[in-house]
């Protein structure tokens, strides 16, 4: 997930740092660029690898429909949409570190949802039956839609309740909403064809093709990618 930096107590930080003379209140620099560069810095392998898999999984079936140069210039506008959500939601904080790609993944797994949801995903999960026994792994696939509401469900759980636990889930939401939205976008618009397996054909079937398109209607990839 995205991380963001660790301060032990916000709210007395910011006191101390309202208290300061303005020529004091210095905590670190921000630059527009760091909406982006954020989210090519991680703070370990396992941080990297969780987001690899996740920008594996649900990115390259997003990439396959869109084509290669559409993915080029939305993943680094959700990675951007995701700091923006993340810098909102931290407006009355002091400067801290915001690292991680999962923004711009989640935003990745906001446009899967839409384009989608009955693709089935594999899992892979160790299971122990009891304390005498060992692990054992589980192989099993659910659709995509219970993969991402499981996720993002995590997100907005731990946003409403104020939960503390260093992973930047405004950052999250805002990638999130900002792919959903532009999936919506390329699907009304007719720039993409998901041929019927959208989330908006799951829900009206035919009555979605003068919408979104017929499943059999060819379409460009955006771009042409």
């Amino acid at each position: 997930g995205e991380l963001e930096g660790t301060i032990p107590d916000k709210e007395l930080v910011s006191a101390a740092h309202r208290a300061l003379a303005p020529d004091e209140q210095v905590l670190g620099s921000y630059r527009a660029s760091q909406l982006l560069t954020h989210a090519f810095l991680h703070v370990g392998v396992l941080h990297l690898a969780g987001n690899l898999l996740f920008l594996m999984v649900l990115g390259t079936r997003v990439n396959a429909l869109i084509g290669n140069v559409a993915t080029a210039v939305l993943y680094p506008a959700l990675a951007v949409a995701g700091g923006l959500g993340y810098l909102w939601s931290t407006s009355d904080q002091p400067l801290h570190p915001l690292l991680g790609a999962s923004g711009a993944i989640m935003g990745l797994a906001g446009m899967y949802l839409m384009l989608f949801p009955a693709n089935k995903v594999h899992m892979a999960a160790w299971a122990r039956i009891s304390i005498f026994t060992g692990l054992s792994l589980r192989l099993f696939a659910v659709r995509g839609f219970w993969v991402v509401a499981f996720y993002i469900g995590f997100d907005v759980f731990f946003t409403l309740m104020g939960v503390q636990d260093g992973t930047a889930h405004w950052a999250h939401l805002g990638g999130f909403l900002t792919g959903t939205a532009i999936a919506l976008v390329l699907l009304f618009s007719r720039l993409i064809n998901a041929r019927g397996g959208d989330l908006v054909s799951a829900l009206l079937g035919k009555r979605a093709w003068g919408l979104v398109g017929a499943p059999n209607d060819e379409r460009k990839a955006l771009f042409g990618g």
